[in-house]
């Protein structure tokens, strides 16, 4: 049985000299035992502690201060030594438990302080709970905690991300159903009845609840129900613990077990996403600095990489994820001096890490100011294959980040892949190119490839340079200008339509003689006849950086 306060008689048994248990309130359970000797020392006291009291405190006004302070951090109880304390001081003091719903004991006179907090210690220690908190606190790994809850409640226990994915899982203990044997061998929770579970509403119930929170079973969908708790850190939720209790049914204890199993899950997520952080930024910085040309040394290069895990001497290629409408996601998330907008890049980073690394666990994520920046290596033979599994990856990131965080899109550029650490420069700028023209040609949330741009890319490196667009083409724009004409729009369908008249003028939904009409006069204000391949041309790659300036513009 736990420990709670009011069996603190029973396990000091005469070293109590008087006991006044305040009313029954959430501090009956009892966090840990702690001996302070003055006022100072109360600052270092939680919620939920038993607190002994030294000889040093002897005055009823130091007694009483402490008191009060310890009613303020929500202690569980107060033992107080019996010092030279009257009638009335015992009054007083019965009063204070009552005023401040705290459990106060006045120790024996014959009861050494240190003696009684260490036979509270030890009873609290052999306790499930005691012992349970202690264990929790000392595991490293998500696994290694849910294989500890597993033995301790005496059921099958998993640990998923809050999108169902496998994080965790214990031994297998007792029977269990079809659900929880499918999760463990897809890595993730896909089943007809986590569809229940949600539709139900039992995964906003659990991610609402600072509780565990029973689902019920379903035996149509071979579901036997679950204890669920959520792993959270400032409100949001970093996994979920989904406990079965086919081996024997869950108790109020073994649900103590679980918060306490959800606050060292917590622990480790964190430290995990801090560590995870701190690499990928480090990694991203180096990867800049390569790119920018700031660091150009191999040997310099190879040195750094290796140190941050980043193995250089492979076959690899860039991508880089950049944010859709970045400066609306600024100010959307600008209220507390940014912290919105970091968790939002960090869960955007995540995102991007759990899709990549089922593609290349030893890929390199790093985030950079407009998104993320990844390198990765495939395994396949195939040229094709490859650059058909970078698409998917690309196109499956597109499509699960407006799933996870709303009104949020990204575009994808994928470069080519290179052979030695000093083409990293150009598959990243590659990428950067590809997402830029996404977004410029085809609105964004998208990936490309950068090997599917075709003429664009020649067009994009083109479109600086103003006398591409030539004499002839001018003139059309500045008649058009004059004239609020179309002469441009007609000669672009036109040339797309490899002069074919009947079609252009389809397209344009005119007569064809109209259009004779048009071309006539367009070969007038031009200067230049459509008969000569070369005036051809000229229109025609003029049009075409004209509209990628213009879209690139808009795009800006």
């Amino acid at each position: 049985m736990t420990l709670q306060r009011s069996q603190i008689p029973d396990v000091l048994t005469t070293a109590i000299d008087s006991f006044w248990p305040a009313g029954p309130s959430d501090r009956d359970r009892v966090a840990c035992v702690t001996l302070i000797r003055n006022l100072s020392e109360c600052g270092q006291c939680s919620a939920g502690e038993i607190v002994v009291l030294s000889r040093d405190a002897t005055s009823m006004a130091d007694v009483e201060a402490i008191i009060r302070a310890l009613a303020g951090r929500r202690a569980s109880a107060v033992l107080v030594p019996d010092a030279p304390f009257d009638p009335s001081d015992r009054e007083r003091l019965r009063t204070l438990s009552q005023e401040h719903d705290l459990t106060i004991g006045l120790l024996g006179a014959h009861v050494d302080p240190i003696l009684a907090a260490n036979t509270l210690i030890r009873a609290h220690a052999t306790s499930p709970a005691g012992q349970r908190r202690q264990t929790f606190q000392e595991v490293e790994s998500l696994q290694h905690l849910a294989e500890m809850l597993g033995r301790l409640i005496g059921n099958s226990v998993t640990i998923e991300s809050p999108n169902h994915e496998l994080l965790a899982f214990s031994t297998i203990s007792g029977p269990v159903d079809r659900p929880r044997e499918e999760t463990i061998l897809r890595r993730a929770a896909r089943s007809e009845a986590l569809k229940w579970v949600v539709r139900a509403g039992y995964v906003n119930q659990v991610r609402r609840s600072d509780r565990p929170v029973r689902v019920p079973p379903n035996p149509d969908l071979d579901f036997s129900g679950r204890v669920a708790m959520r792993v959270a850190a400032e409100g949001e939720t970093l996994a979920i613990i989904w406990a079965t209790d086919t081996a024997r049914p869950l108790t109020a204890e073994d649900e103590i077990s679980l918060e306490q199993a959800a606050a060292a899950a917590a622990t480790i997520l964190n430290r995990q996403r801090e560590t995870s952080r701190r690499r990928a930024q480090l990694v991203a910085e180096l990867l800049d600095d390569v790119v920018q040309g700031r660091i150009t040394s191999p040997e310099g290069i190879r040195s750094l990489a290796q140190n941050l895990g980043w193995n250089t001497d492979r076959r690899q290629q860039a991508m880089v994820v950049e944010i859709d409408s970045l400066e609306d996601l600024r100010l959307r998330y600008a209220e507390n001096s940014g912290q919105k907008l970091q968790k939002v890049r960090d869960r955007l980073t995540e995102i991007v890490q759990l899709e990549t690394l089922a593609v290349d666990p030893d890929a390199i994520i790093g985030p950079r100011s407009t998104g993320v920046i990844v390198l990765f290596a495939q395994s396949q033979d195939d040229s094709d294959a490859r650059k058909a599994t970078a698409q998917r990856l690309g196109d499956a990131i597109v499509q699960r980040v407006p799933a996870l965080i709303p009104e949020m899109t990204v575009t994808i550029g994928i470069g080519r892949e290179f052979a030695t650490l000093l083409h990293t420069p150009e598959s990243v700028r590659q990428a950067e190119l590809a997402a830029r023209l996404g977004v410029s040609l085809w609105g964004g949330n998208r990936a490309t490839h950068y090997s599917d741009l075709g003429i664009h890319r020649a067009l994009f490196a083109l479109q600086e340079h103003e006398e591409m667009i030539t004499p002839a083409l001018q003139r059309l724009l500045d008649y058009d200008e004059r004239h609020d004409s179309e002469c441009v729009r007609t000669l672009a369908i036109y040339l797309e339509c490899m002069g074919r008249l009947r079609v252009a003028a389809e397209q344009l939904n005119i007569h064809r003689n109209t259009l004779e009409y048009r071309i006539r006069r367009i070969e007038e204000v031009a200067g230049v006849s459509l008969e000569e391949p070369t005036n051809r041309l000229a229109l025609e790659l003029g049009i075409r950086v004209l509209e990628l300036r213009r879209a690139t513009e808009k795009a800006g």
